[in-house]
């Protein structure tokens, strides 16, 4: 099945591999008689189509198997994944009288999670299937496929394969797609605190989990990373290994954090990273204007300065990441996480 160990191992190779047949694309069509909104003529012959935006202009349409019903993210997800092939086809106008012609390309390659697990590899599975998940809604704005978000979904895998700025860029990054948490206020004499989802295969997008396998060492135990140094250094290497640019620190840190931006999109991020062993995060009461000077020092003029004009567009985006040890009934278990928060 799509995400399982099995279907990673294979490296997102889907199982239809055949040629494609052109008595398939004739046995999608359909009787003049088969009177319906949601089909189109071509060269002649009637198809039914993937339903459209009636209030957007249709530049791109796509014809499929009359016998589907509507794709919602599993059935898609099973259709790329058995049946490559037998996914909807793009139809696109022709100039100079804008006739339809089929597009003899596939447009999906495989299934979508084989995408988040080629741009964000490092991603624990649960992660990578959550966040499929949720851009294939965000992109069809339901739960079920349109023509507008099968276009919106290509050209955002197109985006990460050339490491363009893309029309939407919150479908670009998983982080851009997490829910704020809240921190709790500040009382006097007591520290902040932020309660962390709990790690889960199943459920919404809540949090990011890294897949431990590509950073355990070989006595396949937990990294203990007692140094803030040596936290920020991990940190960034699970950031760079997953195509976000990490902007330099000019100096030691007073507190360990890493500022972050990716090529699709220009939103920044500044993550101050934790260690825990609970479901809560503690935040330090800090000065804010100590906080601004240490942290004017540590990350420098250009860092700070893309802070600042991100901050005044809205774009800066708080998070809290780093390492959660977890009980277990042998040996301490951990993960790797992100999550953002309102502050």
């Amino acid at each position: 099945m799509p995400g399982s160990s099995l279907w990673r191992q294979q490296g997102a190779m889907t199982r239809d591999q055949g040629p494609q047949q052109p008595s398939m694309l004739d046995s999608w069509r359909i009787s003049p008689a088969y009177a319906a909104s949601d089909r189109i003529t071509i060269d002649g012959h009637h198809y039914q189509t993937v339903e459209n935006d009636k209030a957007r202009r249709r530049s791109i349409i796509y014809i499929k198997d009359p016998r589907h019903r509507p794709y919602d993210f599993d059935t898609f997800e099973n259709l790329l994944f058995f049946h490559l092939h037998e996914q909807p086809r793009a139809a696109i106008q022709i100039p100079p009288d804008n006739h339809w012609t089929i597009d003899p390309r596939l447009p999906f390659e495989k299934p979508l999670v084989g995408y988040a697990i080629e741009f964000f590899p490092e991603l624990r599975a649960d992660t990578q299937s959550k966040f499929s998940r949720r851009q294939f809604e965000l992109a069809n704005d339901s739960y079920f496929a349109d023509a507008r978000g099968l276009t919106t979904l290509r050209q955002v895998f197109n985006n990460w394969k050339d490491k363009t700025a893309s029309l939407h860029p919150v479908l670009t990054d998983p982080l851009l797609m997490l829910p704020t948490l809240p921190v709790s206020a500040e009382l006097a004499g007591f520290n902040r605190s932020l309660q962390l989802p709990p790690p889960s295969p199943t459920g919404p997008l809540a949090r990011l989990d890294f897949d431990p396998s590509f950073f355990l060492p070989p006595s396949r135990t937990f990294p203990v990373i007692a140094d803030d140094i040596e936290l920020m250094k991990f940190m960034t290497e699970r950031l760079e290994r997953n195509g976000y640019t990490v902007f330099p620190a000019r100096s030691l840190p007073s507190f360990p954090n890493v500022v972050f931006k990716r090529a699709e999109h220009d939103f920044i991020f500044f993550m101050t990273l934790h260690r825990t062993e609970t479901q809560d995060i503690i935040i330090p009461r800090i000065n804010p204007r100590d906080f601004g000077i240490a942290l004017s020092n540590q990350l420098g003029h250009e860092t700070m300065n893309a802070m600042e004009n991100a901050h005044n567009d809205n774009k800066l985006i708080s998070l809290r990441g780093g390492i959660q040890t977890l009980p277990s009934h042998d040996t301490p278990t951990g993960t790797v996480f992100i999550v953002r928060d309102n502050t």
